[in-house]
């Protein structure tokens, strides 16, 4: 699905993530109104609602998290440290408990 969006978007003025976003709610309502109709992409969506939401959590959200502080400016970041540190500090300090 990420590929075809990827095909459609230079031609929509819609953002890429908002276009696979109605893609990915279109093919789950025709999954549905089919009655699980739609062969191999069907058994695979089962699959994906069906998995363990801290294995999705354990498993990707690493790889996102690397991703973005790989390619963050630095310069920004500090700019920013104060903000950040004020917000996510006491978030994480409530959420442990």
């Amino acid at each position: 699905l990420g590929s075809l969006c990827q095909q459609i978007d230079p031609f929509t003025p819609i953002p890429y993530t908002v276009l696979l976003l109605i893609v990915g709610i279109l093919v789950g309502v025709i999954h549905a109104a089919t009655d699980h109709g739609l062969g191999s992409l069907s058994t695979s969506l089962e699959m994906w609602v069906n998995i363990d939401p801290h294995l999705l959590l354990f498993v990707f959200l690493p790889a996102l998290l690397f991703s973005d502080a790989m390619s963050i400016n630095y310069h920004t970041f500090k700019k920013t440290l104060p903000q950040i540190l004020l917000l996510a500090g006491p978030g994480v300090a409530l959420g442990s408990f």
